[in-house]
């Protein structure tokens, strides 16, 4: 897929269901480090993984943030799964 493809399937991709898998991959490997370390180092795997694609990192979060408030009107097991990690194991 060429760089302009990955960006625009990005940036116009709003389902949340196919992210359960990658999400919880990603998880499963930063939770073997340090609490501290664990956001630090998947803000800059995000700021990184943008950058060859000319995407804004924050356009992103901004995006998850939406997603998150529309999951919330609506049960989402990953979703809540997520929260749950992120409250019992960084908090």
């Amino acid at each position: 897929m060429s760089p302009a493809a990955a960006r625009d399937r990005t940036l116009l991709a709003s389902d949340v269901a196919s992210l359960k898998v990658p999400a919880f991959l990603v998880i499963d490997a930063l939770q073997h480090s340090p609490k501290d370390i664990q956001l630090r180092a998947l803000a800059l795997t995000l700021a990184t993984l943008c950058r060859p694609l000319g995407i804004d990192p924050h356009e992103l979060v901004t995006r998850a943030n939406r997603q998150l408030v529309h999951a919330d009107a609506t049960r989402n097991p990953h979703i809540e799964a997520i929260s749950e990690y992120a409250s019992g194991e960084l908090a």
